[in-house]
């Protein structure tokens, strides 16, 4: 890493060395001229023209920097990184980095160290687990992926559930999303070694553990396909408002997974859901607008929850076919008033604040 840095100063900065004489840009640096101040101090880095110092060539960069020249910014980087001319400093050498690609966000010592160490994964895994130990629950999750990715440590989907249900309870932001998301960044195959962690992480209470191995089953990712099990898993989860087990409970008596269809129920479920403004969840009210069987049936308010929902992450191949066949067997004046309702429907989900646990 450290002859590349080296490398890329070398190439991005040595058409400056002979660009003026050694007078000229001294007058010029006296005057406080950032660019001077860069090609002298890349003079004294190389020893072009005048004696190598590293000091000096420090002292210049630093100048050039503080008046915000890109060049110079990456160049203190180089040599804090490589402690010539100033103390080696990782931290002060990331955040000049940071300073030359444009990102002025304040990090304090303890983000500059984990953004650094980004880089060498098996000091990260140390030091998440330092930080944890000492009361930094917002790392679970980062630890929880470590394992999961195998990045740093050796993969273990066990301990990699547990941390991320550690996280949840912890209410560390995005651990359910990444819970939730398991089943779908692995094969099939894979899913088998998640069945039992998630098994023993909802018989300890982890509701949002019960609503993915209930999606599993509904879905047959790790296990044979059981609408009756899924069913019985996502009871409980969806009555204590888990986002993704009210969604399913929606598609269940929408379409009779295990149940008998009811679509007063259906439509029951999918309110609460939306309530996340989920776009999944709009599309399951767009469905239920769409069967005739129901007592509400709109062809209209069917299509303007598709396209609310199409808005809102919600689109797939599958149900851009729905919605187009729909779309089909409406009249100009229906598309008009759909697409106008969409609209409004997509106002009034942004407003809206969930009452139901996330």
């Amino acid at each position: 890493m450290k002859k590349f840095f080296l490398i890329v100063l070398l190439v991005a900065n040595y058409a400056f060395v002979y660009a003026s004489d050694i007078a000229s840009l001294e007058t010029l640096v006296n005057k406080g001229d950032a660019e001077a101040q860069l090609k002298l101090g890349l003079k004294y880095y190389f020893g072009k023209g005048v004696e190598q110092d590293y000091k000096k060539a420090f002292e210049l960069f630093k100048k050039s920097a503080e008046q915000g020249n890109k060049t110079a910014q990456y160049n203190l980087c180089i040599v804090y990184g490589l402690g010539r001319g100033v103390e080696k400093n990782e931290d002060e050498s990331f955040k000049w980095l940071l300073k030359s690609k444009g990102i002025t966000k304040q990090y304090t010592p303890e983000e500059l160290e984990f953004k650094r160490l980004q880089q060498k994964p098996k000091e990260l895994v140390e030091w998440l687990n330092k930080r944890i130990a000492m009361g930094g629950k917002k790392y679970l999750l980062v630890l929880a992926k470590c394992y999961f990715n195998g990045h740093g440590v050796e993969k273990d989907y066990d301990k990699a559930i547990k941390l991320a249900v550690e996280a949840d309870n912890a209410s560390v932001e995005s651990s359910r999303d990444f819970l939730a998301s398991l089943p779908w960044v692995i094969s099939k195959e894979e899913c088998k070694k998640l069945v039992e962690p998630l098994k023993n992480a909802a018989e300890n209470g982890c509701l949002n553990a019960q609503a993915v191995l209930g999606n599993m089953y509904a879905t047959g990712r790790g296990v044979q396909k059981n609408y009756e099990k899924a069913y019985k898993l996502m009871l409980r989860p969806a009555q204590e408002g888990i986002l993704t087990a009210v969604r399913d409970m929606a598609y269940y008596y929408l379409y009779a997974q295990y149940v008998k269809k009811d679509l007063d129920k259906a439509f029951e479920w999918a309110k609460k859901a939306n309530a996340f403004n989920d776009g999944s969840a709009q599309f399951v009210m767009g469905s239920i607008y769409a069967d005739k069987d129901f007592k509400h049936h709109d062809v209209v308010k069917a299509y303007a929850w598709y396209l609310t929902s199409f808005s809102n992450n919600g689109y797939s191949k599958n149900r851009k076919k729905l919605a187009t066949k729909l779309k089909e067997s409406l009249t100009y004046e229906q598309l008009v008033v759909a697409e106008a309702l969409s609209v409004k429907l997509i106002r009034e989900a942004s407003k809206k604040t969930p009452s139901y646990k996330e």
